[in-house]
């Protein structure tokens, strides 16, 4: 990825709180070269809807056009139209009689554009009490990491598979034994099944496939492995949200874990890193506060200060990401000195996150 490319990857959410896309957000859209984008381009895989504004100097390039998916880019344009393309456009622009998304700035504007027939996004919600106001408003999609508010919980919705995993978690990590860990998923068949659909994703480039959890534990080592045990409770069950989440404790993980890889950590605070990212959002898929999870689960000190207290390495990384999806990009930039990282380097890591989820998901 080019040095010069700043970007934030923010989900468009539907009614029942699923991805539906992202808009993909330039910061310096109006400095990116042609020769930079093509190379970012290269390396951003879309598999869903995805929304994104080009400058004037970057949509006139024949050959940027040719490499976006005309089925899943939308470009968002307030005057004239892409040929081919999907367009999204705002309130009172001259393109609104032929867009096909009409983006919503605030809430006010939802009345003016009843009578509007393309699909409406409301971007910039900040809140799940905003969400849950104005589902039943003529909104089709939302925009924003509101989903990852919580102030209620029910513990009634938490799946057994769920506390199953925990329980394994907490039996071996300490007393690591492949033939207990064997026994305990015979008894939860549908956890072997994800964890090695997993472990045999593009994401870990194997060979070869492996049909066995002891073989998987072989191979990965046991913290890997107990990482991606942990990471499998978001996909404990089926709903929409789960999803949601899954995917954001995915990439948060993986950004910290290649920050720290980036800093130069020894091995096992990098998988401290990608652990600190999954049990971030682990309150939200186990309907409880997540500092009552975090006792519950086996961890040291280490992790449950980084997420709770945003202390060490781990807690301003995560701080850091946290800012990022909030856009508060002076902030992300104040840890970033503070631990001699660079925008650049934040951004690599997003990229390389995104690419290798995609690859996690790759049927």
């Amino acid at each position: 990825m080019s040095n010069s490319i700043v970007f934030l990857q923010i989900p468009i959410i539907d009614k029942n709180e699923n991805i539906f896309g992202y808009r993909i957000k330039l910061i310096n859209e109006e400095e990116i070269s042609e020769k930079d984008f093509l190379t970012f381009l290269e390396n951003f895989y879309i598999k869903k809807p995805t929304f994104i504004k080009l400058s004037p100097n970057l949509l006139s390039t024949p050959e940027i056009l040719q490499f976006l998916d005309k089925e899943k880019v939308i470009i968002i344009t307030e005057e004239g139209f892409v040929e081919d393309f999907k367009i999204a456009t705002y309130l009172n622009s001259p393109n609104i009689s032929i867009a096909d998304y009409l983006i919503l700035r605030s809430i006010e504007e939802i009345e003016k554009a009843l009578s509007i027939p393309a699909v409406k996004i409301l971007e910039n919600v900040k809140s799940l009490d905003d969400f849950e106001k104005l589902k039943s408003k003529d909104i089709d999609l939302f925009e924003g990491y509101f989903f990852l508010e919580k102030k209620e919980f029910d513990e009634s919705k938490v799946k057994p598979s769920k506390l199953a995993i925990l329980n394994i978690f907490n039996s071996v990590v300490n007393d690591f034994s492949i033939d207990k860990i064997e026994e305990e998923l015979k008894r939860n068949p549908d956890i072997s099944i994800e964890l090695l659909r997993f472990i045999n994703s593009a994401a870990f480039g194997l060979r070869r496939e492996i049909k066995s959890i002891r073989h998987a534990i072989s191979l990965l080592g046991q913290r890997q492995f107990l990482n991606w045990l942990l990471l499998s409770i978001y996909l404990a069950d089926e709903e929409n949200k789960k999803q949601t989440l899954f995917e954001t404790a995915a990439i948060r993980g993986k950004m910290l874990e290649l920050l720290s890889q980036k800093l130069n950590l020894d091995k096992e605070k990098v998988d401290k890193g990608f652990l600190v990212g999954i049990l971030s959002i682990i309150g939200l898929i186990m309907e409880k506060p997540k500092k009552e999870i975090l006792e519950e689960i086996n961890v040291d000190d280490e992790i449950k200060k980084a997420i709770l207290e945003y202390k060490g390495i781990h807690g301003k990384l995560l701080k850091a990401l946290e800012y990022l999806e909030q856009e508060m990009l002076d902030k992300v930039d104040d840890i970033l000195k503070e631990l001699h990282l660079s925008i650049e380097d934040l951004m690599q890591a997003q990229l390389n996150a995104i690419i290798w989820f995609n690859n996690l998901q790759a049927e």
